[in-house]
């Protein structure tokens, strides 16, 4: 009997691809409500940007959250970021548009971050970067 209501509180996401961009709209609308406190604002501004660089370089999550602000920063134009994937270990290229680049430095002067900062530093205490495991957890 235990066990079946363990199974019944089990949550099972069907996750499927956003498709159009109105889908975009609404879960960057979504990361914005979630987080509409003031003291959240840096969240929901750090969630948005973790939205937008994934979406505009293709990289996943896990490798997107251990940049480092030196990272992006070091040309003054677009450019390839080369990162190491951590899941599969290849090497891989990541274009950063003027657009992006315009949206990182906006972001990183808001955030008030330095060069050998993580992009995107963790809110809790004692870790020094978002851990893809934090982002899972928010939906």
């Amino acid at each position: 009997m235990a066990e079946r209501k363990q199974h019944a509180k089990k949550k099972i996401y069907k996750v499927q691809p956003l498709r159009s961009k109105r889908e975009v709209d609404e879960l960057r609308q979504a990361l914005m409500v979630h987080n509409s406190t003031a003291h959240s604002e840096k969240l929901a501004q750090r969630n948005i940007m973790i939205f937008d660089f994934g979406r505009m370089t293709g990289l996943r999550v896990s490798d997107i959250v251990r940049l480092h602000v030196s990272d992006v920063t070091s040309r003054k134009h677009s450019f390839n970021l080369k990162i190491r994937e951590k899941k599969t270990g290849k090497i891989s290229n990541a274009f950063i548009t003027k657009e992006l680049k315009k949206e990182l430095v906006a972001y990183i002067k808001f955030m008030g971050l330095k060069k050998e900062d993580y992009l995107f530093p963790s809110s809790k205490k004692g870790y020094q970067y978002l851990s893809a495991s934090h982002c899972k957890r928010t939906r």
